[in-house]
């Protein structure tokens, strides 16, 4: 993703593997400094950066969505109304088969040396 790599430059991959929600938070600080196709996509983080920091800290980013999916009904509606928010919804049942099919990979990777 476009907006990914960018934001990348500011807030490291490894800050996202290890704390999905200090990454959506930092996304949105630097918002104003990716370009601006890129804005909207870092300021729909921020609307649910605090909520995933209170709600599912110190995550990686398939635990920090089916933590928020779950807890739906401890975030707020600024964040659950957001565009971001939606996109989870929308691609959880993806995420979690592309997760299944990587441990998957890696359990016969094993097997094979």
């Amino acid at each position: 993703d476009k907006c990914l790599r960018q934001v990348a430059r500011f807030c490291s991959f490894n800050l996202m593997d290890k704390d999905f929600a200090a990454f959506s938070k930092c996304c949105y600080d630097v918002r104003h400094n990716v370009k601006q196709s890129c804005f909207e996509w870092c300021d729909n983080h921020g609307r649910c950066a605090a909520d995933m920091m209170k709600v599912c800290p110190a995550q990686e980013p398939m635990d920090t969505t089916e933590c928020m999916l779950k807890k739906k009904d401890l975030l707020s509606s600024d964040c659950t109304d957001s565009p971001y928010y939606k996109s989870l919804e929308d691609g959880v049942e993806e995420m979690r088969k592309d997760r299944k099919n990587a441990k998957e990979s890696r359990r016969s990777d094993r097997k094979s040396v």
